[in-house]
């Protein structure tokens, strides 16, 4: 291989996450005090932003080490919200990290770690690529679940978090040389044009299990995720925020390349796989979420079910239906950060997770309380508000497809459970809403809300807001997006 032929302008946004990382771990070395320190965070608040600049400047994109490495719209769409992801949990993180660690530089480089394996994971287009960068990205948000130590349920996230991924790392190491044996390739475009001549193939089927099982893991569908509560409860909540919202976002940016882009010829083969946990991440993580008491669990429940919703667009498989995929990923990172936040501004005041912990938050925050209860509505999918926008494109595009092709009728039934599981997820979400508003607050001292933070939080809102109210340019970027796949 030429280097010196390589167009390292297409690695432009990664390299300047790199660099941005290594800055901020010399920096944290030489830097001793406290305030010196705190200027980490805003290194690498400016790092994301370039980067983010510079996904603006990659045009058309293209391809690097023969394949290996995709730059197309898909990558730079995905790009684009990790990075926005990035810079929100930053910001949130400035004031909640300050004093609950010595090591905020490392933090900070990690966290830009992470970032920059999910965005070599949208691009990658090779398997052993892709779990090469899965593994990094497991590794970085491990160490960051357990980051504080002196807490146990922080380490028994952390563990958790290790002990499945191993297990998650195994089965898909498994599925990738399956599908090896049967193509000799691994590169995804690739497996595409060998694997057509196949009928159906048990070992290929068998394959997909264990691809879907593995890559399931990472978007905490079920059965793939009982990681994914206790994680989430025991993490900081700017680490449970980012693992809410950026590992979906790159999770499903593997299943559209391998399942879609690769394997999207011969859909019989995985198409009843995505149905199955579309149906029981939607089942069990809404049913799940109900007894919830604390906040932090019920999201994480709550992110599982957000997960089957999604999985009815790949399951669908339609252009209509995969744009609705990455519109409802974007609709939903907004506002599941909207509502991380707010519990980061809580949680960092009163040191308190339940449920009953918000009664009266309206009193005590009015703000705090208007933003989580939009947050929560978009969550449910109550109009006018992003996720009721991202629900709809998707329910629509299944009952779509159902109604112009009667062989699919079948598929009207997914949109039907989606809709029966969104008015009980009204449920648990209201009950949220019952204690901010109609319950009187034991402690009535006004909560702070740091200007970072608040930053943060008005752009997650205000993006929620946006999206649902006007999505004719969201949609067109989610449709430009997808066109790379086809």
């Amino acid at each position: 291989m030429n280097w010196a032929f390589i167009d390292w302008t297409l690695l432009a946004p990664e390299i300047i996450v790199l660099i941005t990382a290594l800055l901020i771990f010399g920096l944290d070395l030489i830097w001793g005090d406290e305030s010196e320190r705190e200027t980490l965070g805003w290194l690498g608040i400016l790092g994301l932003i370039f980067a983010f600049y510079a996904t603006l400047a990659l045009g058309q994109g293209g391809e690097l080490f023969n394949h290996i490495y995709v730059v197309d719209s898909l990558s730079i769409f995905s790009k684009q919200i990790l990075l926005g992801i990035g810079v929100l949990i930053i910001l949130a993180s400035l004031d909640y990290i300050k004093g609950a660690t010595k090591y905020e530089g490392e933090y900070y480089g990690l966290l830009l770690l992470a970032i920059l394996a999910m965005m070599l994971i949208s691009s990658a287009a090779e398997l052993i690529t892709i779990f090469i960068c899965l593994e990094f990205a497991t590794l970085t948000c491990i160490i960051l679940s357990a980051y504080f130590k002196h807490e146990p349920k922080s380490t028994e996230a952390g563990l958790k978090y290790l002990l499945v991924g191993l297990l998650s790392a195994v089965v898909l190491l498994y599925g990738i040389s399956l599908v090896y044996g049967l193509t000799g390739t691994t590169t995804l475009y690739q497996i595409g044009g060998s694997i057509r001549k196949y009928a159906f193939q048990p070992v290929l089927f068998i394959s997909c299990i264990f691809l879907a099982a593995g890559f399931g893991f990472k978007i905490a569908a079920v059965p793939f995720h009982t990681w994914a509560p206790d994680t989430y409860e025991g993490a900081p909540t700017p680490i449970t925020a980012f693992l809410a919202t950026a590992s979906k976002v790159a999770g499903f940016v593997i299943l559209l390349r391998f399942f879609v882009g690769g394997l999207g010829d011969i859909e019989g083969h995985w198409i009843g796989i995505m149905v199955t946990l579309a149906v029981l991440s939607m089942s069990i993580g809404n049913l799940s979420a109900i007894p919830q008491t604390d906040i932090k669990r019920m999201l994480a429940y709550s992110s599982i079910a957000h997960a089957g919703y999604i999985l009815i667009g790949l399951a669908v498989l339609s252009r209509e239906s995969l744009t609705a995929v990455l519109f409802y990923l974007l609709a939903y990172a907004a506002a599941n950060l909207g509502a991380f936040l707010v519990i980061i501004a809580f949680s960092k005041w009163t040191d308190l997770h339940n449920i009953s912990d918000y009664a009266g938050l309206s009193k005590r925050s009015p703000l705090l309380a208007l933003s989580m209860l939009l947050a929560l509505m978009s969550m449910a999918g109550i109009p006018p508000l992003g996720g009721f926008i991202g629900k709809f494109y998707i329910f629509a595009g299944a009952v779509s497809e159902a109604v112009s092709d009667p062989e699919r009728l079948w598929l009207i039934g997914l949109p039907v459970w989606g809709v029966i599981f969104s008015i009980v997820s009204v449920y648990y979400y209201f009950g949220v809403i019952k204690a901010m508003y109609l319950v009187e607050p034991v402690d009535t001292q006004p909560i702070p809300i740091p200007v970072p933070l608040g930053l943060a939080l008005l752009i997650a809102i205000l993006l929620t807001l946006l999206i649902g109210i006007y999505p004719g340019p969201f949609l067109a970027l989610s449709e430009s997006a997808i066109q790379s796949i086809f």
